[in-house]
């Protein structure tokens, strides 16, 4: 038997004896062979069996993570740093409704991306000032913020995205009675998904939830009663990530995307408490794959600023960190010729 060393990560293999043959696992990446004795390979690393032990191994990476750590994430995101900026001027209701109306438009984005996105709303915003109970003087301020350059692409679907939103009353209900959503968010999610004619798992709606979410937070320091298996929004990055660790083939569904998310998550919650939900992952893996997209998929490279993003900046433990992120870019190389 030539093979005692994983050819994904170089990690020593361990080896279980069977009546059979020889079972050769990788306890870094969860690579498996299994060969019988005349060293005919009976399974090398097969699809399901292989996507099963990424899945365990990476979600015990990120569960010892801890609960913090994932607050401090959530609170580095731009969404996130730019509300807490209008926070400081906006009642309320105000800015529950300001961070739906953006969340629901994130996509399509111009040079910059997200951080260019979310900075020029607090640059519009303070053109405009306090926004109180005026639906309709938040209406123009949105319009505004969708005229920035950041939104140019697919600008006119989004302000009849907006309209639509608005329209059917929804804003104007949490407006007056967020207090009725903050206590079942639950039904913001489903007015939310009624009113734009979009399913709920749609990329925009969950992530318009994980704005409502991450203002309550930011207000109140704790999380919405969310349904533990509420979806991950998944985009370029959230995909990008998940074929990196290997818990995906380049190929993969939306649906697959994020049903592997999901298995994470379940792993995750068998090891941490208090339990969290997929809004969580999302942070840490959005920021991920950000960094690996603005250095070129480049495994050194993206190694470096992963670092520096989750034990200089975050904070989190260097041991634990180092190992997630070696599981998070195991397959980076997948993505060097991958078009957006």
């Amino acid at each position: 038997m030539s093979v005692r060393f994983c050819p994904r990560c170089d990690m020593l293999l361990r080896v279980e004896r069977k009546d059979y043959g020889l079972i050769l696992f990788c306890p870094n990446c969860g690579f498996r062979r299994v060969v019988k004795w005349d060293d005919t390979i009976i399974v090398q690393d097969g699809v399901e069996d292989d996507f099963e032990d990424r899945i365990r191994v990476l979600g015990g990476c990120f569960a010892t993570l801890g609960f913090d750590v994932f607050r401090r994430f959530d609170m580095n995101e731009p969404e996130f740093k730019a509300l807490e900026v209008i926070s400081k001027f906006e009642d309320e209701g105000a800015l529950y409704c300001i961070g739906i109306c953006s969340g629901i438009n994130d996509y399509q984005l111009g040079p910059g991306g997200a951080d260019r996105y979310w900075s020029e709303l607090i640059n519009v915003y303070f053109s405009y000032k306090r926004i109180g109970n005026d639906e309709d003087k938040l209406y123009r301020f949105m319009v505004s913020f969708l005229e920035r350059p950041v939104s140019a692409r697919s600008r006119n679907n989004k302000i009849k995205r907006l309209r639509r939103l608005f329209d059917s009353g929804f804003i104007s209900r949490m407006l007056k009675n967020y207090d009725h959503y903050i206590d079942n968010p639950f039904s913001a999610w489903l007015e939310l998904a009624k009113a734009l004619n979009n399913p709920l798992k749609n990329k925009t709606v969950v992530f318009s939830m994980k704005v409502f979410d991450l203002i309550h937070f930011m207000l109140k320091g704790k999380y919405l009663d969310f349904p533990l298996d509420i979806p991950i929004p998944v985009d370029f990055h959230i995909r990008n990530v998940a074929i990196s660790s290997g818990i995906i083939d380049e190929n993969a569904s939306d649906e697959e995307v994020r049903r592997a998310w999901m298995n994470i998550l379940r792993e995750v919650n068998k090891r941490i408490s208090p339990k969290i939900n997929l809004l969580r992952i999302d942070s840490v893996v959005w920021q991920v794959g950000k960094i690996m997209y603005e250095n070129n998929f480049d495994k050194n490279r993206v190694r470096k600023k992963l670092v520096k993003l989750f034990v200089y900046e975050i904070e989190a433990d260097e041991k634990t960190s180092l190992n997630l992120i070696d599981n998070l870019t195991l397959n980076i190389d997948r993505l060097k010729h991958k078009p957006r």
